[in-house]
């Protein structure tokens, strides 16, 4: 008898295991989200629908998996990192070693686009625990649509490779660690996000500016500082070639 009230006890401790807390399933609509980003991917890149930066990053990822660690852009004309060193490419190589195709580079910005969502989901979610319960469910059911509605998500999604979307999911993480009054992972997700290069250094600036308005002076202070000298870094070493308007999209008419 003792011996089979302790296996009852243990099933009930595994099943209660592997059941879900009520609140994990306000993610699922983001995990199918991500899921159909993933098929969307495959359709995309199947039928090469994709454009100049996508070409970019791809050549310079496949590059620096292949030994070429400063790897020189035809795309660009000039060496991939004189872009605007974008650092956090190189954190990618060991993907691109386990599956040596394009897509991953897709793969890539789905899930980080995905993973933009689900910091602001966790963040809100959080917030709503101090909401009367009345208005909790409403505040979730409220978030969810508008985050897996986003037309700007899918649009981002829809051609091209774009770094903001590596950018977009570190320095929302670092605003949630911000918000969280952990600085240190507040800090280490703005270093992350500044291995995204200098338009990544300017979100930092950003969030150092927020910080003062929330009277953290001591972040605010470490995450202005290291933003400004990032930015004026890559431009001292001139590697902010990228960081230009007119070749792109032309000058303004004369006369």
């Amino acid at each position: 008898m003792a011996i089979s009230a302790g296996v009852s006890e243990n099933i009930v401790e595994f099943r209660q295991h592997l059941r879900w807390k009520p609140l994990y399933w306000w993610a699922v609509p983001i995990g199918i989200q991500w899921l159909l980003l993933v098929l969307f991917n495959i359709y995309q890149y199947n039928r090469f629908a994709l454009t100049h930066d996508f070409a970019l990053y791809w050549q310079a990822l496949w590059l620096m998996a292949h030994g070429h660690l400063n790897p020189y852009s035809t795309v660009a004309g000039y060496p991939f990192l004189d872009n605007h060193l974008e650092i956090i490419m190189y954190l990618f190589i060991p993907l691109v070693w386990i599956f040596p195709s394009a897509i991953i580079l897709l793969w890539i910005q789905s899930t980080a686009l995905v993973a933009t969502e689900y910091i602001a989901w966790t963040w809100i979610m959080n917030w709503t625990m101090s909401q009367s319960k009345t208005s909790r469910s409403w505040l979730r059911i409220t978030t969810i649509v508008l985050l897996v509605a986003n037309p700007w998500t899918y649009w981002t999604a829809s051609f091209d490779f774009h770094p903001e979307s590596l950018m977009a999911c570190t320095i929302m993480g670092a605003s949630y660690a911000l918000w969280n009054k952990r600085d240190n992972k507040a800090l280490i997700w703005a270093a992350f996000t500044l291995l995204s290069g200098d338009v990544a250094a300017l979100l930092v600036v950003g969030l150092g500016l927020t910080a003062i308005l929330l009277r953290r002076w001591r972040i605010a202070l470490i995450l202005i500082s290291s933003g400004l000298f990032w930015l004026l870094f890559i431009g001292a070493v001139g590697a902010d070639k990228g960081s230009v308007l007119e070749p792109s999209y032309g000058t303004w008419p004369k006369g």
